[in-house]
């Protein structure tokens, strides 16, 4: 199976839409994913991932089921100079994270008293459970760090979200901090990260990332 995750176009964060900029790199992707084949296509609750795919939808002649737990990870982590202003979690102070190893381990990142004191664990491990429930309806269904195939599946699908989410789903199924990717990567608007899964013995399967923040549809022409 391929899962392709695609960020939403230049939005207008306010009104959860996209700008006109957004609504041009939304028509340069569907232009690119009409010549795909795609099985499923998922998409977030928000208006802005809605308004990214509908140019695909369109001329796929397909629909999307919206993914209520696919919308934008959002935690405000308090900045610890300023006590009236806090960030995502993407956008907090290496002051804040670089000098803890914790942040860049799979597991302890959680133990950090940042994470540990916050609601941040309970909202990861809630989009965790449904993104595992979601590929076990697929065929995967996790047993420790590996996913046992229950049946095949050569499917390619879609996920019309966002930075953070897509950043956090990455690097779980990588076996990753979100913290190596939330801090330490950029995923251009309508760009296209995808993954596939790898079978080994005994039905075992891992996914592995094949492309990352690919925007060459934006770029027509190689410009």
């Amino acid at each position: 199976m391929k899962i392709l995750l695609i960020r939403h176009g230049e939005p207008n964060y306010e009104l959860d839409c996209l700008t006109e900029q957004g609504v041009q790199q939304a028509e340069l992707l569907s232009r690119r994913m009409a010549n795909l084949k795609i099985d499923e296509i998922y998409a977030s609750p928000m208006g802005r991932a809605q308004q990214t795919a509908k140019p695909t939808l369109e001329k796929l002649g397909m629909c999307a089921e919206t993914l209520p737990w696919a919308h934008e990870f959002y935690y405000l982590a308090p900045d610890p100079k300023n006590p009236d202003a806090s960030y995502q979690m993407w956008e907090t102070f290496p002051s804040c994270w670089a000098k803890d190893p914790e942040f860049f381990d799979a597991t302890r990142w959680a133990s950090h008293p940042m994470i540990a004191n916050s609601d941040i664990k309970a909202l990861y491990d809630e989009v965790i459970e449904h993104l595992n429930q979601f590929l076990s309806k697929q065929g995967f269904v996790r047993e420790g760090n590996t996913y046992r195939m229950t049946k095949k599946n050569d499917k390619t699908i879609v996920l019309f979200c966002h930075f953070g989410l897509a950043t956090l789903v990455m690097s779980y199924l990588l076996g990753m901090s979100p913290f190596l990717l939330w801090q330490g990567a950029s995923i251009d608007f309508t760009g296209i990260s995808e993954l596939f899964h790898e079978e080994y013995e005994d039905n075992l399967a891992v996914f592995k990332l094949n492309r990352f923040n690919d925007a060459t549809h934006l770029h027509p022409e190689g410009q």
